[in-house]
């Protein structure tokens, strides 16, 4: 129940080491973002394995089958394993209509290293990026229940969202996930044609962007 409190919140709210510097960049050009080597928008490359969700490139693990979804989730058979010398599970990218939209990745930590090893990330991305926090939120679902939530936007309009979530008394690994928002709308309205799209800038009120 509580793993769907969480998703909940959420969706109303991203092997040999590389370097860090080849994990994100920025197409000087187009302003554009990217991941490993794919920009937002793009579809699977060749190297990339579908392991959920209607496959129509690249190869095919083992499917996860889910009713009506519109969206696949691919990983790479080769990919990083940790970001400015933290450790990072395979990230997971996401699909829609071919079209890469968002990437998602656990940070594996010691609880009591969590809040560290977060600012590290994030201090790394702030550096190449210019994130800008827009939001947090801090939601008490029970006593033993507890849901947190960073919003960053990069300076070139894209989304960062850092989670931590509390279930039984136990933190779990914090996880990241890094999206193009204009893509992550158009998912968002197909999936709820009621769906309100909202601005969000640099003036963004905390708490205000987890409105649906």
């Amino acid at each position: 129940m509580f793993r769907q409190i969480c998703m909940a919140l959420i969706i109303l709210i991203l092997a040999s080491p590389l370097k860090a510097e080849d994990i994100f960049y920025e197409n000087a050009q187009t302003g554009t973002i990217g991941f490993q080597g794919l920009r937002f928008g793009q579809p699977p490359s060749d190297d990339m394995i579908c392991i959920g969700g209607p496959c129509s490139f690249g190869q095919q693990g083992k499917i996860i089958k889910k009713k009506r979804s519109i969206i696949s989730t691919y990983k790479k058979s080769k990919d990083i394993t940790h970001y400015n010398l933290i450790e990072i599970s395979a990230p997971k990218y996401i699909f829609w209509e071919n079209q890469f939209f968002r990437v998602s990745f656990q940070i594996i930590c010691k609880p009591e290293n969590a809040e560290q090893c977060i600012d590290t990330i994030c201090s790394k991305l702030d550096r190449h990026y210019g994130l800008t926090l827009v939001g947090e939120v801090s939601e008490h679902i029970n006593p033993q229940d507890e849901l947190k939530v960073r919003l960053f936007l990069t300076k070139s309009g894209e989304i960062v969202e850092v989670h931590r979530y509390k279930s039984r008394g136990r933190w779990q690994q914090p996880f990241v996930r890094f999206y193009n928002k204009t893509l992550m709308d158009r998912v968002r309205l197909e999936v709820n044609p009621n769906y309100v799209p909202m601005e969000i800038n640099c003036s963004t009120k905390a708490g205000k962007w987890n409105q649906s």
